[in-house]
């Protein structure tokens, strides 16, 4: 069955134009939308009955992105990408904040999105409760920046966490000759499917090279500064043993300010502008960042091409760019 990026491919056109023209949404060329039209006749073109009845309906196609409260300045630049991607495509976007992870918010936040929207885009714990109320709500669905364990999401746009683990641990590896770490791990919440991969790749990595090293301990902050810095404050004290400091998500101003003067091996995530004033100064080593506006800006990108032509997306995995010094500064490009 003929879809709309044949017809694209036949006319010489975007799949944006060729669905501007089938949907009667203007702003086309009339000979062009008369070529468009015969090459959809010629092929047999049958509309995607869901992007067919949004059309009929008379208005955008309604995406609804269900991500963590923008306290976390990581996910303000995923929502600038998703923004930029929706102007683009053309897409109606609402966001739906929960704060914390905790299972009942999370789910409120998505069944509210459920209520208002025509697909969803979801940056959620793996609780067991969310997964099933997202493939029951029959919207198309897929994983922002974290994955959830359903086969029925369409698509995931976001890091390889793993492989993120991974290269924190090849770093650190490289670094150690001269000490033998004691890591304190800290992440946002073990729900979170990503958070967990970071550890996992760590681990293995570290494994595989025959790093010698210990755990002292993993512990979930919620990617909140106050908990950060109590859970990290309270693990420094408890543990004196502890020389290396792993901020393998947010709550990165609680840790510091936990570790303080102490003289410690620490390296982080992502690049805000705490992280990159922290690397100016020298209180980390490194960061590995993940292109945030990328993973916004496909997630919002891969789902319109979905409403439109009915083709299961492939999945978008962002960089994971090791940042020192010497180019924390740099910026992503599309």
């Amino acid at each position: 069955m003929a879809t709309i990026k044949d017809i694209a491919q036949a006319a010489g056109v975007s799949r944006g134009t060729v669905d501007r023209v089938l949907h009667n949404r203007g702003h086309v060329d009339p000979a062009v939308a008369e070529r468009i039209f015969n090459i959809a006749k010629e092929l047999s073109y049958r509309p995607n009955r869901a992007g067919q009845a949004l059309a009929n309906m008379g208005r955008k196609r309604r995406i609804g992105i269900v991500m963590p409260s923008l306290s976390n300045p990581f996910f303000l630049d995923i929502k600038n990408g998703m923004e930029k991607s929706g102007e683009e495509n053309e897409m109606a976007l609402t966001f739906f904040h929960y704060s914390g992870y905790g299972e009942k918010e999370c789910l409120g936040a998505l069944k509210e999105a459920i209520e208002n929207s025509d697909s969803l885009l979801l940056t959620l714990p793996d609780y067991r409760s969310v997964v099933e109320e997202a493939e029951a709500s029959s919207l198309p669905f897929a994983s922002i920046n974290t994955g959830l364990s359903s086969s029925s999401s369409l698509f995931y746009s976001g890091p390889d966490y793993r492989q993120k683990g991974r290269i924190n641990a090849g770093l650190l590896s490289l670094m150690c000759s001269s000490f033998t770490p004691r890591v304190l791990f800290l992440r946002g919440n073990s729900q979170m499917k990503g958070h967990m991969e970071i550890l996992e790749g760590f681990k293995s990595a570290m494994d595989e090279r025959g790093t010698r090293y210990s755990l002292a301990m993993d512990i979930d902050t919620e990617d909140d500064d106050a908990i950060c810095f109590k859970a990290t404050r309270s693990a420094l004290e408890k543990d004196k043993e502890i020389n290396t400091v792993f901020i393998s998500t947010a709550g990165f101003k609680g840790a510091m300010d936990a570790i303080g003067d102490r003289k410690l091996f620490v390296f982080a995530s992502d690049d805000t502008a705490l992280i990159s004033a922290a690397l100016e100064e020298g209180r980390i080593v490194w960061t590995v960042s993940q292109d945030p506006y990328l993973q916004g800006y496909y997630g919002v990108k891969k789902m319109a091409e979905y409403l439109v032509t009915g083709e299961k997306p492939t999945d978008f995995l962002s960089r994971n760019v090791v940042k020192i010094r010497e180019n924390i500064g740099e910026k992503v490009c599309l």
